[in-house]
């Protein structure tokens, strides 16, 4: 050994130095000049001769070799030979982070406070490790025997790791023989030892429940209250935020009788949970990611005395990516599906999913997201084609929504996820069995915000409420204003195909970014058809989500529309069921649904079949009445699907069919709509109409010109901005009505919702 070597390690950094080991960064080199970064802990000079704690140390590490588990640093090497005086030592897994200790510290003097959601996430992993080690040696469990916040790392990645298993009981067997007081030498002063290790220096798997119980409750004391936090804490009071079910359960686990304890970390571990799935608090890696990069200074990362972990520097908030904000979806069947079933619900899922992970035989969780917010929106809308496509299981089946958030670094750069373990570890909340209702979709309270304007919702239990019936997007969103020009040209070519001897184009198209009104736009020519008694009929349909993706994504979709044909169906509908299809061909029929059942990969003679069945069908429907055929989303549409439309409107479909096409993109439709006469770019809404949907929203007759201008300045003529920023003013308390009166504060700055935040940062509506 030399003074920079200890055995075939390489000391780097001293971390520091407790009352039984002083601890190094050290680097190990294997073969092909492979490193590996490690930690080395080495008994303090004072205790290398002391034969009573080493023979303490041979019985109680060894045995913490077999350890393997992933909320475990794991010891890697140890040298304790007799003979080695001069170096006992043992080398643990390096986790790059922060004790919880240096957490709570670091808290403390930065006046930020750790979430009760942190601290019970902590808590979980903290008793998995537990039950892991409990349960690894049937005959004589591995005990820790001091689960303290000197003795919980969190890395830089959101991992919990529980470290130094047994070292604290070496240390009390030595003190036991010698005569000492138990928690002599154990850092912490003892503040998460068991009554029974204080009294009688012996340690049992009840002990290590105590001592984490004892933790939590540490974490989670009230810092204003007056109370010596290296007392017994578990009679000390805990902050107003923590759920009562929560310090009950901590109060049980910290009784005096060990008899009356919680008996195994398992139990724990599930009573911890229902209390928090009850009580609505969640945590997830990615939200410590994202709490660690918020609230974390570049100076917690200086070294300090005792620090178990190097502390790494936080990076600058400016350049910390920012957090996806994604919808979970969770199914949980009563038993594991057939072959046939399975297929088709993830073919369902690929059409709108972001990713996809069967965490059991019986429980499948999928992951959403979308750059303008209505992930919530698309996976509800999934679900529901997920019960269609149970069928009979669907009674026994259970959908569960909610929102989430995940680092980027776990989406590829087509925003797919690639890491489905962190699904699997998602539905463990979700797939509780008190989040479910069988048969219905259920969603969080959370969520209900994006969806309450889109679907009625029935309050089924705390956690959340049912889907049980949707609406219209006009009535949704209210009655429709301005675009009397885009109107009239629209108004145009549908009059048109009702003129004998008239030639209206094939296909045009309506260009404008996202929350423009598009959609809205052609609903309100639909209405004004009917007003009118028109015979024209329009079929709208919108490309899947991730229809760029997926061969004729877009022409399936509208295929589906025009067979009435919902997502999810797996029996074609029959004529005599829609008066639109009496002229439809049944094997029409059956084709479009065996090939949306199962998609099959692009052919050059598929193209040529789907190209003939779709033009089979709107020349069918066009026999009773004239068809608009709308597809809504064109900017997500496929290249196959653009291939047989471009063919299609160049062939017999533009004779007997009005295709129109909405889309952000102009440059996605040169090949379908080629004339400038035939598009429309949607402008920004001017103020006066802007103005008057203000007034419609809130209902009032007049609005001070202060406010109706700040809200036209704040939304930039965008109507969906407009409704998302009044709806957030709202609920700010910013704006109120009082006898039919609008009163604001002095200054109306409303936060962005999530929808208009993500707009925000994929650059669909700019920031200001």
């Amino acid at each position: 050994m030399t003074a920079t070597t200890l055995g075939r390690y390489t000391l780097l950094d001293a971390l520091g130095s407790g009352s039984i080991a002083e601890s190094y960064r050290a680097q190990t080199a294997g073969i092909e000049g492979f490193e590996k970064s490690v930690v080395v802990k080495r008994l303090l000079p004072a205790l290398r001769d002391d034969p009573y704690l080493v023979d303490s140390f041979l019985s109680t590490l060894r045995p913490t070799l077999a350890l393997r588990h992933a909320n475990i640093a794991q010891v890697l090497d140890m040298d304790l030979a007799p003979e080695a005086s001069e170096g006992h030592y043992w080398v643990t897994e390096h986790v790059p982070g922060w004790s919880l200790r240096r957490l709570l510290t670091e808290c403390r003097q930065t006046r930020v406070v750790l979430p009760v959601e942190l601290a019970l996430f902590i808590g979980l992993e903290a008793s998995r490790a537990l039950d892991y080690a409990h349960r690894l040696q049937p005959e004589e469990a591995i005990v820790h025997g001091n689960v303290s916040p000197n003795n919980l790392l969190l890395s830089r990645e959101g991992e919990v790791k529980l470290t130094d298993f047994g070292t604290a009981l070496s240390l009390m067997r030595r003190n036991a023989i010698l005569g000492l007081p138990a928690q002599q030498g154990i850092p912490e002063n003892g503040i998460s030892l068991s009554p029974e290790q204080l009294e009688q220096g012996s340690a049992t798997l009840h002990s290590d429940i105590f001592s984490l119980a004892r933790t939590l409750a540490h974490c989670l004391h009230d810092d204003e209250a007056e109370q010596d936090p290296h007392l017994a804490v578990a009679h000390g009071p805990m902050r107003p935020s923590v759920p009562a079910s929560i310090s009950g359960l901590l109060q049980r686990a910290l009784s005096t009788d060990p008899s009356e304890r919680i008996p195994t970390a398992a139990d724990f571990y599930e009573q911890l949970m229902e209390s928090m799935v009850k009580a609505r608090l969640r945590w997830s890696r990615a939200a410590v990611l994202d709490w660690l990069n918020r609230s974390l200074h570049p100076e917690s990362a200086s070294q300090r005395p005792g620090q178990q972990v190097p502390l790494p520097v936080a990076t600058p908030a400016a350049s910390v990516p920012a957090v996806r904000e994604v919808s979970v979806l969770v199914l949980t069947l009563a038993s594991e599906p057939s072959a046939t079933l399975k297929l088709r619900i993830e073919q369902l899922l690929g059409r709108a999913a972001n990713g996809s992970h069967w965490a059991s035989g019986q429980q499948l969780c999928a992951v959403f997201q979308q750059p303008d917010g209505r992930d919530a929106e698309i996976a509800v809308r999934t679900a529901l084609a997920l019960l269609r496509a149970l069928g009979g299981v669907a009674r026994s089946s259970n959908l569960a929504i909610d929102l989430s958030s995940y680092p980027p670094s776990l989406f590829n750069t087509e925003g797919d996820f690639t890491d489905p373990p962190a699904l699997a570890q998602w539905a463990q909340v979700l797939g509780h069995s008190d989040w479910h209702h069988a048969g219905r979709v259920v969603v969080s309270r959370q969520t209900t915000r994006e969806l309450r304007a889109l679907f009625r919702l029935k309050r089924v239990h705390k956690f959340g409420f049912a889907i049980v019936g949707s609406r219209r997007v006009d009535h949704a969103s209210g009655p429709f204003f301005g675009r009397h020009d885009a109107l009239y040209w629209l108004s145009e070519f549908t009059t048109q195909l009702c003129t004998p001897g008239a030639s209206p184009p094939a296909a045009i198209a309506v260009i404008g970014d996202a929350g423009i009104g598009k959609t809205r736009l052609l609903l309100q020519l639909n209405d004004l058809l009917r007003e009118a008694n028109s015979t024209v009929r329009l079929c709208i349909a919108a490309c899947p989500v991730r229809g760029r993706t997926l061969a004729y994504s877009a022409v399936l979709t509208l295929l589906a529309r025009l067979c009435d044909i919902r997502e999810g169906d797996v029996a074609p509908r029959a004529q005599q069921s829609h008066p639109a299809l009496v002229h439809v061909d049944a094997e029409d029929l059956a084709r479009a649904t065996e090939l949306l059942s199962a998609p099959p990969a692009p052919t050059d003679e598929l193209d040529v079949e789907l190209g003939a069945l779709l033009t089979r069908v709107v020349v069918a429907r066009a026999t009773r009445c004239p068809q608009v055929l709308v597809v809504d989303a064109a900017h997500q549409m496929d290249d196959a699907s653009r291939r047989i439309l471009a063919s299609a409107v160049a062939s017999d479909l533009g004779k007997n069919a009005l295709l129109v096409l909405l889309s952000r993109e102009l440059s996605l439709l040169e090949g379908l709509v080629p004339h400038t006469s035939t598009r429309w770019l949607l402008q920004p809404l001017d103020g006066a109409t802007m103005t008057q949907i203000l007034q419609t929203r809130l209902r009032v007759t007049d609005i001070p010109l202060h406010i109706g201008q700040r809200f036209v300045e704040l939304s930039q003529g965008n109507p969906l901005v407009l409704e998302e920023l009044l709806r957030q003013a709202l609920d700010q308390g910013q704006i109120k009505l009082a006898r039919d009166q609008l009163q604001a504060s002095t200054v109306i700055a409303p936060a962005a919702s999530r929808s208009l935040r993500l707009m925000q940062q994929n650059g669909l509506w700019p920031a200001g």
